[in-house]
């Protein structure tokens, strides 16, 4: 059996020395300095942070990692960012027959694709939420209002008037109220109506025809693109000469 003289033994403990060292040095540019020289800066993320780049019209806050007061109540919970999170898939057309042999758009759904189910809810002050994209809509048409969008008349008017007005409405004491763009517009359109496309226990009143987008048609810029919501179909007309119709949006 081996038994290391003296020298033998010294030199093992030096290289354990020195493998030790080496280990920590490692570790210590690995996690970064153990002293640093300052308070760290504001480099990292907040919860806050996260929530408002998921959002259209949030600011976070200017509190960090080495924030000088306590968060305030304008912070969000990891629930929050949950629910803010699930919106990102496309919305689900509504389709639910299947036309042919082999599975096309109706036999997708949530479970079995990157797709939303067409899902709202009414807040009973005029306004409907998309729970798939968090938009929140004027429940009824320019013109109309009311629980069932029964008072007054739906009104059209030109591309640029129709911008104007969704900007300057009130409704439900909202005042970031728009036009929406094109693919807002075509997000609650219902694919499995004919006559009118979209659920009308939550958009009454809707009338069968053309709505204004805030989308220009890029071919033509005299143009702007609509969406006819008898049968869902999306193309451009002019602004100037031709009227329709507009609902507007807003974040929440």
């Amino acid at each position: 059996m081996f038994k290391p003289n003296q020298k033998s033994y010294k030199i093992l403990i030096a290289i354990g020395s020195v493998a030790i060292a080496a280990i920590v040095g490692c570790s210590i540019v690995w996690a970064g300095s153990l002293n640093p020289t300052g308070a760290p800066g504001d480099t990292m993320k907040t919860l806050d942070d996260i929530y408002c780049a998921m959002k259209i019209d949030c600011t976070s806050t200017s509190y960090g990692l080495d924030s000088p007061a306590s968060p305030t109540s304008t912070m969000h919970t990891l629930q929050e960012i949950y629910d803010l999170a699930v919106r990102f898939p496309l919305p689900d057309t509504g389709a639910t027959t299947s036309y042919g042999a082999s599975p096309d758009d109706a036999d997708y759904t949530s479970t079995n694709s990157f797709a939303c189910d067409m899902s709202f809810t009414d807040n009973g002050d005029e306004t409907i939420i998309d729970n798939c994209t968090g938009l929140m809509w004027d429940k009824c048409s320019q013109g109309l209002s009311g629980s069932s969008c029964t008072t007054g008349t739906a009104t059209t008017t030109f591309w640029e008037e129709a911008k104007v007005s969704c900007e300057n409405s009130t409704s439900s004491n909202y005042s970031d109220w728009r036009l929406p763009n094109v693919k807002e517009l075509m997000s609650i359109v219902n694919h499995g109506r004919y006559g009118q496309s979209i659920d009308p226990a939550y958009f009454p009143a809707t009338v069968s025809g053309n709505y204004w987008s805030a989308t220009t048609y890029k071919n033509n810029t005299a143009y702007a693109w609509f969406v006819y919501f008898f049968n869902g179909y999306v193309y451009g007309s002019l602004k100037a000469s031709v009227s329709y119709f507009a609902r507007c949006v807003r974040g929440q």
